[in-house]
Formats: structure tokens, sequence, C-alpha cells
């Protein structure tokens, strides 16, 4: 029966015999539905649009290859938009997978005829593309079952568009070659290693659209590299998506968009999206983007569309200022910030910027004897207040731990890791205690600010904007001491802040006097409720 297709369906040829060949000792997977489909291409004619949607739905949308990484439907969308074709240009997608990219590019051209070069390690993957680009009427291809890796016949200023969803922060050690002009990306992430193939086989006139993991787009591994690419001007977007787009995997991923030929007025720009909550449920693991999310983040690609809070165009001046991160939440973040803060100083004209101490688990055993102060760490900040727990009490290792690493009435306690911040102000009545690297002391000099306005302004809006901002991670955030300090703060005149904050601190405290009378209260009531009740 394969013989018989394979000779009918020429380019088919050597395809199936080796995917049926490979997989005919599996059992319980759906190889068998390919052969029953297989069976039913007899009536090819007859049920042509029938069997390409049977076909699609079987290799694109289910684990038949057992590849559950497949591109999310809505990344194809808004990268095949992205594409203006011609007739002759040449496209090229590196780990192409099934080749979903390049189908989609398909349907959205109809009429338009390009060559299409892919890329596939994986056998069975490979061959199933084979199938489906032969089914949806795509000839004009050269697709490969090679490691993207393997450079050796890699061909420089080839293609009119690279499309690329490769694996995220792969570990892969990669070794010096031509291709690598940027620099060698980490071992422990090869993301800019991929972009930058795509960058050396894409033509002087060319664009590339890749999709990466949000790490990659400030993780300073890769510092040097997103350097030379933005001083050459190669960027012309940032998308960050919403999370859990792939149905394997939870992170948050974003699209890089590089153009070897900018036009003049997007030369030395780069406009940033941050489409994070563009996103609906699509099952109970996986989110999707809707069509009018798709068309927001086109409008401001496309037409070079500002949105306050979403979009905003950038000088690469400001992200070279902003140590080359790509993390669009930056510039969006500081074009709100710019445009609701009036006079600002850095928070360093102010205060004090003090990060913990980190004390290893040996360390913290030998500590812990003879202890003379709290060993203040993330769960010991809430939103009551400080938090002591008797268990974790040790002395100090080294004599400049004091002034350093040890509280002091008025301090500000900030979280500086976590997945989400939170500050308190050191009472008057404190225990001595050392503060961990999880927390960062800012020690207000009372000559120039008030900690209350300074705490009120960092728990705001506008604040937790600016802290984003010197921020880094994902999941789990990490608030850098150094770039602390250079965030700006509202300049209020010295009297104003004065009043001001001994407001806010008389209203704390009155808050909080009465949650202690109702907890009181309330455990009186409930001790008495008990008794009656014989409980």
């Amino acid at each position: 029966m394969i013989d018989e297709i394979e000779e009918e369906y020429y380019p088919l040829q050597g395809v199936l015999k080796a995917l049926v060949l490979d997989n005919h000792r599996l059992r319980d997977n759906k190889y068998n539905v390919l052969l029953e489909m297989l069976e039913r291409i007899g009536s090819f004619v007859e049920k042509e649009d029938e069997i390409i949607t049977l076909i699609n739905m079987l290799l694109t949308e289910t684990d038949i290859g057992n590849d559950n990484f497949l591109t999310p439907k809505s990344i194809k969308q808004i990268m095949t938009k992205l594409v203006k074709l011609s007739d002759n240009d040449s496209v090229a997608d590196y780990f192409m997978g099934y080749g979903g990219i390049g189908l989609s590019l398909k349907q959205a051209n109809q009429g338009y005829d390009f060559s299409y070069c892919g890329e596939e390690i994986n056998r069975n993957t490979y061959l199933l593309s084979r199938i489906l680009m032969f089914i949806n009427g795509m000839y004009n291809i050269d697709i490969k079952n090679k490691d993207a890796y393997d450079l050796s016949n890699v061909k420089q200023n080839s293609f009119d568009y690279v499309l690329m969803d490769a694996p995220f922060s792969l570990n892969k050690a990669l070794d010096h070659n031509r291709v690598f002009e940027y620099g060698l990306p980490s071992k422990v992430a090869a993301d800019w290693g991929n972009y930058q193939i795509g960058l050396y086989s894409l033509k002087d006139t060319g664009k590339a659209i890749v999709t990466a993991a949000s790490g990659a787009l400030f993780r300073s591994s890769d510092h040097g590299i997103r350097k030379a690419i933005v001083n050459l001007d190669m960027i012309e977007a940032v998308v960050l998506l919403p999370v859990s787009l792939y149905a394997e995997t939870s992170i948050q991923t974003a699209l890089i968009v590089f153009n070897k030929n900018k036009s003049n007025q997007r030369q030395k720009k780069i406009m940033f999206v941050d489409a994070s909550n563009e996103y609906e449920r699509l099952n109970r693991r996986q989110n999707t983007i809707p069509d009018v999310g798709i068309d927001k983040i086109l409008s401001c690609l496309q037409e070079h569309k500002e949105i306050e809070g979403f979009s905003t165009l950038t000088d690469t001046d400001f992200v070279a200022d902003n140590e080359y991160n790509l993390n669009p939440s930056v510039y969006i973040n500081a074009k709100v910030i710019e445009e609701s803060l009036g006079k600002t100083i850095q928070l360093k004209e102010v205060a004090e910027v003090l990060p913990g101490v980190q004390v290893s688990k040996s360390d913290f055993e030998t500590l812990r004897r003879n202890p003379t102060h709290y060993y203040l760490n993330i769960k010991n900040i809430q939103e009551e207040g400080i938090v002591y727990d008797d268990e974790e009490r040790i002395r100090d290792k080294k004599v400049n731990w004091y002034g350093k690493y040890d509280i002091k009435a008025g301090d500000i306690i900030l979280t500086s890791k976590g997945t989400t911040s939170r500050a308190v102000i050191v009472p008057d009545d404190f225990k001595e205690s050392f503060i961990s690297n999880n927390l960062t002391i800012i020690r207000v000099n009372s000559s120039k600010y008030d900690q209350y306005v300074l705490k009120k302004y960092l728990e705001s809006e506008i604040g937790r904007l600016v802290l984003e901002n010197v921020t880094t991670g994902t999941t789990i955030k990490v608030i850098n001491a150094s770039k602390l300090e250079t965030i700006e703060v509202p300049d209020y005149d010295l009297e104003t802040i004065q009043t001001i904050g001994a407001r806010i601190k008389k209203n704390e405290q009155t808050y909080y006097q009465k949650i202690r009378e109702a907890k009181e209260d309330f455990e009186a009531q409930n001790q008495e409720i008990m008794k009656e009740l014989k409980l």
C-alpha cells in the first residue's frame, strides 16, 4: 500500500516507508491512526479538503510525534502577519518541528511562490513534516533531517526571512565559529547562539522573527551579545507575551523581531510591547492570545503605535543606558513614570541602601550557639510588621556586620527576592536582628526625607513600576541593591515630607492598634462562646 502511495505521489518517496518502519514495533501510540489515515488517501481526489484537514489536525495538534512543544497558534499568527512575502522570497525555519510556521505562512500567502528551507533533528518529526508539506501543496522546499548546530554548511546571507521557534534556554556548549560573531552564549542557555545562526544566514535586507524565553531579554551572561546587536541597530521590536502559551511550560515568552534593513523612521529605535495581559484560557493548562490581542500587537508593530502601559518606541541610546535590557516593561514603565512624576531625585541622595548577608547552612548551625540577634528572612516581613522567630537566632560572624546588616529603628526593610515585594518600617521597640540576603535595608536620612513617605511611595502603583524596573527574574523576582539606589523618588520640600510623614505614621499606628484590639475582643468573645457550648 505504501509503495503504491509513494509511486503515485513522488514527493512522498521514501518518507512513508521510513516513518512506518521506524515505528512499527511501538505500541499504545497514535501511529495506528496514521495508518488508517493513509488507507483513505486512495480517495484523495473525492475528499481532498477533508483529508487535508484531518492530516493537519493529526500531525500538528496532537502528540503523535511525541513533540509537546508545538508552536502555539497565536504565535504563528503573529509571526505570519509580520512577514510581507513577495514572489521568489526565501524563508528559513531552523528547529522547524513539523513545519507549522511554514504551513501558516503558506496559508496566509496563497498565490505567492516562495521557497522554504527547514531543519529538524528529530527523524520522525522530519518525516511527518514532509507529509505535511506535500499534503498542503508546498513543493518549493528544502527540508533536512539535520542538527541546526551543525554549522558546516550554513550559508551566509541566503534568506529574506528567518522564522525560529527554538528550544528555550537549551543547555548547549557551542564552539567558536564565524557564525557567532557577536559572542558565545552561556553554556546553560543557547538562545543568543540560535538567534545568531538566523542573523548569519539572513540577507542584508532581511528580517528574522524568533521566540524567546523572557529571561533571554535580560540575562547577564548574554549582555555582550545583546550590546553588539543593539549597537548595530538590528532589533526592530520586542514583544513580551503571556505566560503558559506553550502546553508543556508555564514560562513567560517573547518575540524578538530582527531587521537588517530598518526604515529611516525606525533607525536607532526599538518598539517595545508588553502583551503579557492579552490572553484568555485555552484549556486547563494553557493560555492563548485572542484575535483582538493579536490585532492590538500587530497595530503597534506595523503602525508604530504607542499605547500607554502597553507599547512605546524607545531610542537605542536609552536601551544602552539600561545595560541593554530588552524587557519591554522597563521602557513602558519608564514612560509612565516620566509622565506621572514631577521633580525627582535619586534614592541614594536621601537614603543608604544596605543589602543583607548570606549565611550558609553550615555557618548557620555554628552561629546559632550563644545567639545575640534574630536572623530575619522573607517570611519574617509581614504586612503588620516584623514577625520574630526564636528558632532563628544567631550571633555575628564578623565585626563589620554591625552597622551594615543589623536593623535600626526607622529602617525600611524591603524584601528583595520573591514573587512579590513587601516593605515594613522598623519600630522603636524592635528586637536586635540581622537581615538575610533576601532582604534590603533602606536607611533614610531623616534630615532629608521621611521613611513613611518613602514607604508609601514604594507601595504606590507608580512606586511598584519603579521597583519593577530594577527587578530581574521571571518567577523569582530579585531587586539589585546597586540599581535600587538609583531609582527616582519624588522631590518634595522637607516641610511637606515631615508633615505628611507624621500623618502617615499616626494613621498606621491607629490602624494596627484597632486591629490588635479587634483581635483581642474576638478571642475573648470566642472563648466565652466555647465555654457556653462546653466545647
